[in-house]
C-alpha cells in the first residue's frame, strides 16, 4: 500500500523576462524568479503538515510566456538550458527536502529548431 503524502500546489507572483533587453537581464530575472520559488518552497515544508512530495508551480513560473517575441528573441528571454542554473538550483531544494518539483518552462534544445518561425 502507498502511504499518504502531502502536494503543494504554489501560485506566485513573477516578474516576466518580457521587459529584459538582453539575455544577461533576463537570466537575473529567471534567478530572482528562482530565489522566489526557493523561498516559498521553504515557507511550505515549514507548516506543511504531510509528508510532502510534491511541490507544483503553474505554467512558466520562471519567466512569464512570450507576447510579442519571435522565436530567436524568446530563445534569448525565456529559454534556459537543462541542466543549468535555474535547474540545478530547484534540484539542490528537490534533494534537500526529497520531493519533486513540478513546472513548466522554456527550454532552449526544444525551440533550437524553430528559430526561422514566426513570431508568437
Amino acid at each position: 500500500m502507498v502511504e499518504p503524502y502531502g502536494i503543494a500546489c504554489i501560485q506566485k507572483a513573477l516578474k516576466t523576462v518580457n521587459t529584459a533587453s538582453n539575455a544577461t537581464e533576463a537570466k537575473k530575472i529567471r534567478m530572482e524568479n528562482v530565489d522566489r520559488a526557493i523561498k516559498l518552497i521553504d515557507d511550505a515544508m515549514s507548516f506543511w503538515r504531510w509528508d510532502t512530495k510534491i511541490v507544483v508551480f503553474p505554467e512558466f513560473f520562471l519567466t512569464g510566456f512570450p507576447i510579442k517575441e519571435n522565436v530567436k528573441e524568446w530563445m534569448d528571454k525565456g529559454c534556459y538550458h537543462i541542466p543549468g542554473d535555474e535547474t540545478d538550483r530547484l534540484g539542490e531544494k528537490a534533494i534537500e527536502y526529497d520531493l519533486y518539483i513540478v513546472g513548466n518552462g522554456y527550454e532552449e534544445e526544444i525551440l533550437r529548431g524553430l528559430k526561422g518561425s514566426r513570431s508568437h
